[in-house]
């Protein structure tokens, strides 16, 4: 009796240890799960979007060629899975060239996308080019964000001229200047329930070359009878690209920082005009035009210093 007792209490012990060590195990893969998916095989990334539905993502790519606002012709948009994987490289242009992509937009089957000193437009099924519109003779070359407003009205900012424009996309393509003197305007986000458009600015991008921080700030415009209104809406944050809106109000907006920095992506509260950073999985530069999916909590940033685009989960 007393020996079978024994042997229970071993039995009972062997099966506590294994159930501890199976638990500790459990801990130690949870733990090692990447906490983010980095994609590689980009050159220069600028900027992500997402088809409705989010099955497909799209990755718009400057090219190899040192000179951002080239027209080079090595530019090029790519597709990835929701997953993380490149699907087709170089899904766009299919005819043509692209120089240097950098924000898009789709309305939808067709994308469109602001590249150096026009807007193109490619539909997704046949990878044919539908549209362009030229802003050659504003002497821009580096149209950045780009936004879908109502209908066929859209909004291009301007990033070297500092100009946010309203661009018609209709059977007669036109544009006019909505603002100017935005130190930098990049990243466009717009807010449909209260009728405004928020603006990331960078600030002085040739001084950034140059190894200075810029002084870049977020700023809002209002529409009113039909007139445009800004203001800015926080003190010089640095430089500033991507920008989107969270489901809470707040602000998420990424910033190059500095040459010799690593990036940041901020979250500023409107109420109180402070911005906080997320911590990240690891070290960024050159956040750009990112891509928040409200649904999954991910986090798509193209970084444009580094060739590759993360994937990172956050809150929303």
């Amino acid at each position: 009796m007393r020996f079978y007792f024994k042997a229970v209490c071993i039995l009972l012990a062997v099966i506590f240890l294994s159930g501890c060590r199976q638990a500790l195990n459990a801990k130690k893969q949870v733990a090692q799960r990447p906490a983010s998916v980095v994609i590689d095989g980009f050159s220069r990334p600028a900027a992500v979007v997402a088809e409705p539905g989010g099955s497909f993502f799209y990755v718009s790519d400057l090219g190899p060629g040192a000179d951002h606002a080239a027209k080079d012709g090595d530019g090029f948009i790519s597709k990835v899975s929701a997953d993380g994987k490149i699907l087709v490289k170089n899904f766009l242009p299919k005819d043509g060239v692209l120089n240097a992509p950098r924000g898009m937009a789709i309305i939808m089957r067709t994308i469109y996308v602001a590249d150096v000193d026009r807007v193109a437009a490619f539909d997704l099924h046949t990878r044919e080019k539908v549209f362009e519109l030229e802003f050659a003779g504003e002497k821009t070359a580096f149209l950045n964000g780009l936004v879908h407003l109502a209908n066929n009205v859209m909004a291009v900012s301007s990033t070297d001229t500092g100009r946010i424009y309203r661009m018609t996309i209709g059977e007669r393509p036109r544009f006019k200047i909505l603002q100017e003197n935005i130190a930098g305007a990049a990243g466009l986000a717009l807010d449909r329930k209260n009728s405004r458009l928020f603006v990331a600015g960078f600030g002085d991008a040739a001084a950034f070359d140059k190894g200075v921080r810029p002084v870049g700030k977020l700023g809002v415009m209002t529409f009113k009878d039909g007139l445009a209104q800004y203001r800015d809406i926080s003190t010089p944050m640095g430089a500033l690209d991507g920008i989107g809106i969270l489901s809470n109000g707040m602000l998420l907006v990424s910033d190059w920082v500095a040459p010799d920095r690593p990036g940041a992506i901020h979250v500023f509260d409107l109420h109180t005009g402070k911005a906080m950073d997320i911590k990240l999985s690891r070290e960024i530069r050159g956040p750009s035009n990112f891509h928040f999916d409200a649904n999954t909590g991910n986090l798509w940033i193209p970084l444009t210093l580094e060739g590759k685009v993360m994937i990172e989960k956050i809150r929303n």
